[in-house]
């Protein structure tokens, strides 16, 4: 069933960001901070994707609707806007479908994570956000939900993000974001990048993620884990051949295997699954063919994948993880038509 979009950003933190089911817009009135290492900020303060957007000015907005094409996410019955409140903090103003709804204050005492909920009649609606214009607003994220049975996916997917990027979190504010959206399962899909990181011991690398899924795990002892490995990712190699003529070859990537080995080592060691990506692809130097499949599924940077390669992996990757759960549905007995027959044997 369909319980909602889930926890999405209001406003696009990078150029390229992209929600497939829920409809984005907003204006350059935001100064948005995600972790990387451009846009990064020194306080740690991101909300649940690892974002978060600050506008003092009474024209910026950002608004998020339900799908319109999409199959999912059409209706919405559940409303909670994720902000921080703080010493200073000014007012901003909650739009349902075009109409001024609530105005709600963000100064405080002492700085923390807060909430505005609002309950809608089940249905499409649009939610718009735009701060008054008397003092700094900061926002993480809106969470659409819906009272009904059925499921939520949270993505949280950033922009050239390693795992450990996680660990630069406030944890205050990420332990406080977690609780509030209590999923049942938690899958962390890192390591595409990592396996790029040949200046980084692979002994560091371990601790690290160990230090990730800890505290995930520490913070949601009942919900379950997947760790999703990397892609394939094949080193590629450029000569110049006798004609002058440039020869392009390709090499398996030895730290891929070995960020895939102490994945493995990290999901079961915290009672975890795991998904083998690149094994899903065909293994060492598949990109390759996934490059100059017909239609096309890898990027030519032989790293990223093309529209139509993301979805098939996504297909790949819920046929790993319902599959299992399918094979334990109960389903009916029946007969033939006419109930059973008996033959006399010969």
């Amino acid at each position: 069933g369909d319980a909602g979009l889930g926890f999405v950003v209001p406003a696009k933190p990078w150029r390229d960001y992209y929600n497939k089911d829920a409809n984005i817009d907003y204006n350059d009135g935001w100064d948005s901070y995600w972790v990387s290492r451009t846009r990064s900020r020194d306080d740690g303060l991101y909300g649940l994707a690892g974002v978060s957007f600050t506008s003092d000015s009474k024209r910026a907005r950002a608004s998020v609707s339900t799908a319109k094409v999409s199959p999912f996410g059409r209706r919405v019955s559940h409303v909670e806007v994720f902000y921080w409140k703080q010493p200073g903090g000014g007012d901003f103003y909650i739009y349902v479908d075009g109409a001024r709804s609530e105005r709600v204050k963000t100064k405080a005492k002492s700085p923390g994570t807060a909430y505005a909920t609002l309950d809608l009649p089940d249905g499409p609606h649009e939610i718009e956000l735009r701060p008054r214009g008397n003092g700094p607003v900061t926002l993480f994220g809106v969470a659409l939900d819906r009272d009904v049975p059925g499921v939520v996916m949270d993505h949280l997917g950033i922009n050239g993000a390693r795992a450990a990027s996680q660990l630069e979190w406030d944890p205050r504010v990420f332990a406080d974001h977690l609780a509030r959206r209590d999923p049942d399962l938690v899958v962390l899909a890192y390591g595409t990048n990592a396996i790029g990181d040949d200046d980084d011991p692979i002994e560091r690398y371990e601790r690290r993620l160990d230090l990730v899924v800890t505290r995930i795990k520490s913070l949601l002892p009942r919900a379950s884990c997947l760790l999703v490995g990397p892609s394939d990712r094949p080193v590629k190699v450029t000569e110049e051949g006798a004609d002058g003529e440039a020869l392009v070859s390709f090499l398996p990537r030895p730290r891929q295997q070995e960020v895939i080995d102490v994945q493995r080592r990290v999901a079961h060691r915290y009672g975890c699954g795991y998904w083998d990506w690149a094994h899903a692809m065909g293994g060492d130097l598949s990109m390759i063919s996934w490059v100059h499949s017909e239609p096309r599924l890898g990027a030519r940077d032989y790293i990223h994948l093309t529209r139509a390669g993301y979805e098939r992996v996504g297909a790949l990757f819920m046929d790993a993880l319902m599959g299992p759960f399918a094979a334990t549905e109960a389903r009916l007995f029946e007969l033939p038509a006419g109930g059973p027959t008996l033959r006399r044997a010969p």
